[in-house]
C-alpha cells in the first residue's frame, strides 16, 4: 500500500547549528538565523524521504528490485504469490549455488531444485539433523514412467500390526514389494502376513506364486536357496539348496566341517552315517567304517538288510526268534521273496547258541563221498560234497 501523508519538500540546505545549541535547544526570545532553521526543514525531509524510499509498509508493498538483508530475516510468515522461493548457498565454503523451491498445482507436488554456479539445474539431496515426521499415509519416490518405475512408502495395519511396506508402482496402488511390522517380521513379495501358526518370534517370509529364490554370491561363488513347482535345475518340484557354480556345499556344527557334498558328487561326512527314528538310532555307519543296524527281532523275524532289483525285493538278511535271556533268539537268518515280495522261503537259519545251521528245505547236492575225493586229504566218517 502507499504512503497517504505528502512529503514536507524542502530543499535549501542550510547551515548545521553549532552542538552547543544542539545541546541546549531554543530559548524564549530567541531569534534564529535563517539558515539554521533551512538546515532543520530540510534535514527532516531528507530522513523522511529515505524512510519512504527504504522501509517496507506494515501492510505489505511490491518490490519490483532486490531486497538485501544483511544479517537475519524474522517474519511471522512469507508469502510468495508468484515465481519460486530462492535461496544462495552459505558463503563460498559451501560451494556456489541456489537452491529453489516452488508448489506446482498441477500435479499438487512441492518442486525442490538446485543451481550451480552457472545456474544449471542440478540434484538436490536433503540432509537433516534432527526427526522427519511423515504422516502414515507415506512418501512417494520417483515420478517417472511407467509406474512400476516408482515407489512409495506407507505405515499401515497388517494382521492387526503397524507395519511399514513398499510398493512399486503408483502411490495407492501398485504390488507389495517388501512390508516389516512391528515384531520384527518381514514379508518379501506380495504377502499379506507371515505364516506363522507356530508362533516364531521373528520370521523372514518370501513369497512368490510359483518359485523364489535367494542368492548369496561373490564375484567367484554363485550359492542358491530356492523353492518351485516347476522342475528347476533337474530337480524335481520342493526345495533346492546349493551352488550354481562348481563348488563345494559344507555343512557346519559348532563351526566344524561336519559335511561336504564335493564338486563331484562325492559325500564326505566327518563322523558317522546315523538314521534314527525319535531318540533311538537305526542303521549308522562308524568312522572306522562298521555297519550297525538296530531292527532288533522277533520270532517272526525282522529285516535288516534288504536286497533289491528295480522291482522290488528279492532277498532279506536280519534277526528271528525272541531272546530269553540264555543267549536264545536272535538267530541270523535268509529269507527269499516272490515277485510280489511276498516271502517264498526262509532258506538258511543260523543259531545264535551253538551256531547250528539249519535249512529251511531239503539239501540239494549233485554228487556225496563217503571219503575224501582223490587228490584230497580227509578223515574217516567226513562227508564231502561236490557242486
Amino acid at each position: 500500500m502507499a504512503y497517504e501523508k505528502e512529503l514536507p519538500e524542502w530543499k535549501a540546505k542550510g547551515v548545521k547549528p553549532p552542538q552547543s545549541k544542539l545541546d541546549e535547544g531554543w530559548k524564549v526570545q530567541d531569534k534564529p538565523p535563517a539558515a539554521w532553521l533551512n538546515w532543520q526543514m530540510n534535514a527532516t525531509y531528507e530522513a523522511l524521504k529515505e524512510l519512504q524510499e527504504k522501509a517496507v509498509n506494515k501492510s505489505g508493498d511490491t518490490f519490483t528490485g532486490e531486497v538485501v538483508v544483511g544479517n537475519k530475516l524474522k517474519a511471522k510468515g512469507i508469502n510468495i504469490t508468484e515465481g519460486y522461493f530462492e535461496v544462495s548457498s552459505l558463503g563460498s565454503a559451501y560451494g556456489i549455488g541456489k537452491f529453489q523451491s516452488f508448489y506446482d498445482a498441477n500435479n499438487k507436488t512441492l518442486q525442490i531444485n538446485g543451481r550451480d554456479s552457472s545456474d544449471a539445474l542440478t540434484t538436490v539431496d536433503l540432509q537433516l539433523n534432527g526427526r522427519m515426521h511423515v504422516n502414515r499415509s507415506g512418501i512417494q519416490l520417483g515420478i517417472g514412467l511407467p509406474a512400476t518405475a516408482n515407489f512409495h512408502m506407507v505405515s499401515d495395519d497388517v494382521g492387526g500390526r503397524p507395519t511399514l511396506r513398499i510398493y512399486n508402482g503408483d502411490y495407492g496402488a501398485g504390488t507389495r514389494m517388501f512390508a516389516i511390522d512391528n515384531q520384527g517380521h518381514a514379508m518379501l513379495g506380495n504377502q499379506t502376513s507371515p505364516s506363522n501358526v507356530e508362533g516364531w518370534s521373528r520370521i523372514f517370509d518370501v513369497y512368490s506364486g510359483s518359485n523364489a529364490q535367494i542368492k548369496v554370491r561373490t564375484d567367484l561363488i554363485d550359492s542358491r536357496f530356492q523353492v518351485h513347482d516347476q522342475g528347476f535345475s533337474g530337480g524335481a518340484p520342493g526345495l533346492l539348496i546349493g551352488t550354481a557354480s562348481n563348488h563345494d556345499v559344507t555343512f557346519l556344527v559348532g563351526n566344524q566341517n561336519r559335511m561336504s557334498i564335493t564338486k563331484d558328487g562325492s559325500l564326505n561326512i566327518s563322523a558317522a552315517i546315523r538314521m534314527n527314528s525319535g531318540n533311538t538310532w537305526k542303521f549308522y555307519v562308524d568312522n572306522a567304517g562298521s555297519v550297525h543296524s538296530n531292527a532288533g527281532s522277533n520270532d517272526g523275524g525282522l529285516l535288516h538288510y534288504q536286497l533289491r532289483n528295480n522291482t522290488g525285493l528279492r532277498w532279506g538278511i536280519g534277526l528271528t526268534g525272541n531272546e530269553n535271556g540264555l543267549n536264545n533268539g536272535s538267530d541270523f537268518s535268509i529269507w527269499s521273496y516272490d515277485n510280489n515280495e511276498n516271502m517264498i522261503h526262509r532258506p538258511l537259519i543260523i543259531t545264535r547258541k551253538n551256531s547250528a545251521l539249519l535249512f529251511g528245505s531239503p539239501l540239494r547236492a549233485t554228487h556225496v563221498y563217503p571219503h575224501a575225493p582223490a587228490n584230497h586229504e580227509g578223515n574217516e566218517g567226513e562227508i564231502w560234497i561236490q557242486y
